[in-house]
């Protein structure tokens, strides 16, 4: 039981720092492209060995320090120093069956995000 604990544990953790890296990666692009669906596709691409259908990215925007919400599909309507969000979850399916034994469900909800001040295209 042991070894299937770590490696699932292993797994795991190696998916996390998947998805953050990912998240990163978007905030990275969102500070000098305003496009969202750009934003969408460097995130995926990064988490690219992820099962993509698992895998949920959220761009979110926050204008003169109102709330985040989401972002505005024209680049005309970013401004210098508004501020974006890149969430990305991941549904993680264990690797052994040792979660379920024990009462932790079928999978495991992984979730990053990385803000980023918009810098202009």
């Amino acid at each position: 039981m042991l070894v299937f604990a770590i490696i699932d544990f292993g797994f795991g953790f190696h998916t996390w720092n998947g998805t953050a890296h990912a998240a990163r990666e978007g905030a990275r692009l969102a500070a000098v492209d305003p496009d969202p669906a750009a934003i969408e596709g460097r995130v995926r691409q990064a988490a690219g060995f992820l099962d993509q259908t698992k895998l949920t990215v959220t761009v979110q925007c926050s204008r003169g320090g109102g709330g985040f919400s989401a972002c505005p599909t024209s680049a005309s309507s970013w401004a210098e120093g508004d501020y974006v969000r890149v969430i990305v979850d991941y549904a993680y399916p264990y690797f052994t069956p040792l979660p379920g034994f024990v009462g932790l469900g079928d999978d495991l909800n992984l979730h990053s995000q990385s803000e980023v001040r918009f810098e202009g295209a």
